[in-house]
């Protein structure tokens, strides 16, 4: 094994899931792997899709603890533009990271950023 096999056969799996997704209705992502000379293992993520939206662990997670960052559920989602002109929603939560927990997409790209709850808080309340 080797980078470019495992970043090929990344590829391939996520192609072959693409069935598993229609047929199940979920999201499936083949994420990082490890590897060595003779195997590889992958992370895959399965998420339910609920009225079109993608129930990752982060907006799982954001529904569930908003308040402990002074957020409430229904800002998932809510777009705001910060000093740089440009427009990022809230996408997720991971309570696990101390200093950037709330994650932020941006609109246009669909990047993810780590911010922290004063970044957005004040982003929110402009």
């Amino acid at each position: 094994m080797n980078r470019q096999l495992v970043k090929e056969l990344r590829d391939a799996l996520q192609e072959a899931l693409a069935s598993v997704e229609e047929e199940h209705n979920v999201k499936v992502h083949v994420g990082n792997a490890s590897y060595s000379n003779s195997n590889a293992t992958f992370k895959v993520e399965v998420a339910d899709i609920v009225e079109g939206n993608v129930i990752t662990k982060e907006v799982s997670d954001f529904k569930k603890y908003a308040n402990l960052y002074g957020l409430i559920a229904e800002d998932l989602g809510k777009t705001v533009k910060n000093f740089n002109g440009e427009k990022y929603k809230i996408a997720g939560l991971k309570p696990r990271s101390k200093k950037y927990p709330i994650i932020m997409e941006q609109v246009g790209t669909g990047t993810s950023y780590k911010f922290s709850e004063k970044v957005v808080s004040a982003l929110l309340n402009l």
